[in-house]
């Protein structure tokens, strides 16, 4: 399985709360160069799963803008908050006969699962992302294939 790790574009800083911040001017346009940098792998993701919040779906909208129609889950289990051992239940939930699942997500718990994930401390600044050759969600088992 394929697996793309996105965080969000850059977000206003003020909000009447974190889950509040909407992506920046500046933040759409990083979101989208990153997206045609992603369109150049040619991904055929099965299923794109996001935050609930805005930023992040903001984000994900931009990037179906770029690649496409994709279903898409928004769930919790991808929020600041988030633990890696419940960000990794909720995409085990999801991987049945999926071959690329992409997640729209935000630090700490990107930057804690791409670690997890591959035993590489990957900087993961606004709009990065990462494409992990993952054949199982355990420990030190997925290759990072490409960062964008």
């Amino acid at each position: 399985m394929k697996l793309i790790l996105m965080r969000h574009g850059e977000a206003e800083s003020h909000a009447a709360s974190d889950y509040d911040r909407n992506l920046t001017q500046s933040g759409q346009k990083e979101v989208r160069a990153s997206a045609l940098s992603l369109a150049a792998y040619q991904p055929k993701i099965d299923l794109l799963m996001v935050s609930p919040y805005p930023r992040a779906r903001q984000t994900a909208d931009l990037v179906i803008g770029v690649l496409g129609p994709v279903p898409m889950l928004v769930t919790d289990q991808v929020t600041p908050d988030v633990g890696v051992p419940q960000a990794i239940r909720e995409l085990e939930k999801q991987c049945d006969d999926r071959q690329c699942i992409m997640v729209v997500m935000h630090q700490p718990i990107i930057g804690s699962l791409v670690y997890y994930l591959t035993g590489v401390q990957q900087p993961m600044g606004t709009a990065s992302v990462v494409m992990l050759d993952a054949p199982i969600l355990e420990r030190d088992c997925c290759t990072l294939e490409c960062v964008i």
